[in-house]
């Protein structure tokens, strides 16, 4: 979750994130989209949306998918 402590306060300063993630590893080090969830939920967003945009031809799994995630309202 490197990429999201550089860049925390402008995080914060969304309203709105779209982000690509992934069900499975694609790659070294990756985080999965569970790990972006729980990131997203404790800087106070909400997963709103999911479209998938990458499945395995052969499976029919989904392996990555594009989230929308709005702030919620300060109580």
């Amino acid at each position: 979750m490197a990429r999201f402590r550089w860049c925390k306060n402008s995080i914060q300063a969304c309203k709105g994130l779209l982000l690509e993630m992934s069900l499975v590893p694609l790659y070294a080090n990756q985080h999965l989209w569970l790990d972006v969830l729980e990131r997203l939920h404790s800087l106070n967003f909400e997963l709103v949306n999911l479209q998938p945009v990458f499945i395995d031809d052969q499976t029919g799994h989904t392996l990555q998918f594009d989230g929308l995630f709005i702030k919620k309202p300060n109580e």
